[in-house]
Order: C-alpha cells, then structure tokens, then sequence
C-alpha cells in the first residue's frame, strides 16, 4: 500500500493561515533589521579623528600642548613646503579569544620597541593604548594586521602636518635670541656709559684734590707778613673745594647705584632669555619626539558564531536557514512523514 494513501490530512482555515504567514514576516523582517542594525553599530570600525595641534595621549585623548597657540589659528605661507607629520592609530580586531589577542597585541608592541600606556581586558572586550617609534610603524602595523583574518580586522591611520608649532618654536628661539643679543648689547653700553661718567668724576675728584693741596700748603705757609685778604681767599677757595669734592663723590656714589641697579635688571633679563633659549630647545626635542612616535589603540572585541557567519557569509544566514528548512520540510512531505495539509 503507498504510504503517501495512509497520510492523515490536517484542514487549516485559508485565511488564518494567511494571517499566520503574514505575521510571522514582519516578525521575521523587524528581527532581521534589529539584529542588522545592532551588529553595525556595535562592531564597525572605531574613526580616530582628525588629531589635535596638542599632544596626543595614547589612548588617542588631547592633552594640553606646549606650544603657545596664538598661531595655530593662521595659515602658514605656501612657501614652506615642509612637512612634520604626526601619526594616529587605531584598530579593532574581532575574535573569539579576546584574552589571547591581548596579549598577542601586548607582545607585538613590545618587539617593536613600544611603549604600552594603558592596558584594559576581559573575556568580552580589551583595549591597549600605546606609543611607538615612526621608523617601526610599517612592520608593526604587518604584524597586528597579521593575527586574524581581514573581514574580521579594521584600522583607521590619520597623519596631520604639524608644521604651524614647528613654526611657533622657530619664532621663539629667534625672539629669545633677538632678546638675549639686544639685553647682552644694552649691559655693555651701560658698561661704557658707566665707564665715562667714572672716568670724568674722578677727573674732577683729581683737580680738586690737586687744588686743595696746593690751597692747604699755602695756609700752612702763611707768616706774619702775609696779606689778610689773600689769606681769607685761601680760605674761601679751601671751602669751596672741599664742598665741590663732597658734591662729586656724591655723584659718584649715586652713579655706581645707578649702574649696578640697571646691571642687575639687565643680568635679569638676560638670565631670563637664556632660560627661554633653553626651553625652546627643551620644546623642540618633544615636538620632535613627537613628530617622529606613533600613538595608537587597539581595541579587541569578542564575536559569537553567529556574527561570525554573517561576517563571512556572502548571503545572509537567515536566508540560507529558510531555504534549508523549506527543503527540509519538502523532502519530509515527498517521503509521507509528514501530514499533508488542506486549506479549507
């Protein structure tokens, strides 16, 4: 006896089962979109952003720049051709293993000669922030790129001239030195200048000292038979000496005061350029630290099986499950297992 005879027949409402279909779609459809939308956001590639004029930390964080700012704002001169990029990087990598790509990444950033600045992981998620030299930067970034397959790795690399601070240091070592020359040619004029008022105070101190001499030997000669009147002259010119001899070295005095005050401002300044000589230095150093050092993240998330196949699979999996079951289903109704099925 066929076996497809002795089928029993199930008699299924036309219009409920339309109902059923038509719900059981839009559940299906809302699902999918939910589940599309969700896998999008959570796992498309981190964008680093543009990178600041100022520092970057390694976990790609601005950081107040050293750099005075006041020309960050204009547009260098076409000119300079020159270039100073600084480099940001950031990639994200999917695994089943997040633990073991951590310390695979940890392990690479070492062999180059890194620097790791922060380190965070879990079974679910991890992130490493860390620094490393521009010259290394190509097979560094070969081998990170080599730990897992290409769909399930991203990376954003963004470069930016940072050619105005390299411009702003230039200015501030010319103004430093411009200063330094102009205060070091003001001590020495102060010096000359000093030199000639000393040189005429102590002329004058000579004369006078000269006079008095020649004013107390005549006093000390003085006989009975010398003029009263010359003798009150002697006097008088004596008076007069001593009060033009006290009045210069009073000058004198209050001129080394002066000197050594403006010396002292000046030796100030002086001190002061030199110490901005030295900190420009100190300021171009770090941009070129900087210049020439990496920053970068690499974050490593954990992806189930099923986001794995959507990855990989050139049609969506829900697609394939439907066709499956649909056969499936079809070889099982041909084969009598199952009931066949009347729309009444």
């Amino acid at each position: 006896m066929n076996s497809s005879s002795e089928q029993r027949t199930i008699k299924i409402s036309r219009k409920k089962s339309i109902i059923a279909i038509v719900v059981l779609l839009v559940i299906l459809v809302i699902w999918f979109f939910t589940r599309t939308t969700s896998f999008t956001s959570s796992y498309s590639p981190r964008d680093i952003g543009p990178i600041t004029n100022n520092y970057p930390t390694a976990a790609m964080m601005p950081v107040p720049s050293p750099y005075p700012p006041y020309r960050d704002t204009q547009t260098s001169s076409i000119s300079d051709t020159r270039e100073f990029l600084k480099t940001n990087f950031g990639a994200d990598i999917k695994t089943r293993d997040v633990p073991a790509v951590v310390t695979n990444v940890k392990n690479i950033i070492k062999g180059a000669d890194g620097r790791i600045d922060s380190i965070s992981s879990s079974d679910k998620s991890g992130r490493i922030s860390f620094v490393v030299a521009k010259s290394k930067f190509d097979d560094f970034k070969i081998e990170i790129e080599a730990i897992t397959n290409k769909k399930l790795y991203s990376e954003t690399v963004s470069s930016q001239n940072l050619l105005t601070q390299k411009q702003n240091i230039e200015e501030q070592a010319k103004n430093a030195s411009t200063s330094l020359a102009d205060f070091q040619k003001q001590e020495s004029d102060l010096l000359i200048q000093h030199n000639k008022i000393n040189d005429s105070i102590n002329s004058q101190l000579l004369k006078i000292g000269n006079a008095l001499i020649a004013v107390r030997a005549n006093l000390a000669n003085v006989s009975s038979t010398t003029d009263p009147e010359t003798v009150l002259s002697w006097k008088n010119q004596q008076t007069s000496l001593v009060s033009q001899d006290a009045i210069q070295r009073s000058n004198l005095n209050t001129e080394y005061k002066d000197y050594y005050n403006q010396k002292q401002k000046l030796d100030t300044l002086i001190a002061n350029a030199n110490k901005a000589i030295v900190d420009v230095a100190k300021q171009d150093n770090q941009f070129t630290d900087n210049v020439e050092t990496v920053n970068g993240t690499v974050s490593v998330t954990w992806v189930s099986v099923w986001e794995i196949i959507n990855i990989y699979s050139p049609i969506n999996p829900i697609i394939i499950i439907v066709v499956l079951v649909l056969i499936v289903l079809i070889y099982l109704r041909r084969k009598g297992y199952l009931p066949r099925i009347q729309f009444v």
